[in-house]
């Protein structure tokens, strides 16, 4: 039962991102609030290596072992949280016209 359940999560993942793709991400909409949402369940997984080297290269490695650690961690809880808010509310047009809570990267994963 639990392997049913494995792919039939897969293939909503995949649905839902081929949804995004076809969607612009100026559009705001549900589809695109469904998307921002899961890719940033998704891009919660890797927000903390990213900030590592992303301070590295900023301020240098001390400060990316350190620092970035921290921040990473941080990142990961906030994107996390505002993904599954997105996924679970993209029916309403909340925050106002569907707009994204996160800006600066909208999505890790595409920088």
């Amino acid at each position: 039962m639990s392997k049913i359940i494995a792919i039939m999560l897969v293939f909503v993942l995949a649905a839902s991102g081929m949804v995004y793709a076809q969607t612009s991400t100026t559009d705001n909409n549900p589809a695109t609030k469904l998307g921002r949402g899961i890719l940033n369940i998704l891009d919660a997984l890797i927000e903390i290596p990213g900030t590592m080297m992303r301070e590295s290269t900023e301020k240098g490695a001390a400060a990316g072992m350190t620092t970035g650690l921290f921040a990473g961690i941080v990142n990961t809880v906030v994107r996390a949280i505002v993904g599954v808010y997105e996924a679970g509310t993209f029916p309403l047009p909340i925050p106002s016209g569907y707009e994204p809570i996160l800006d600066d990267p909208k999505f890790l994963s595409s920088k």
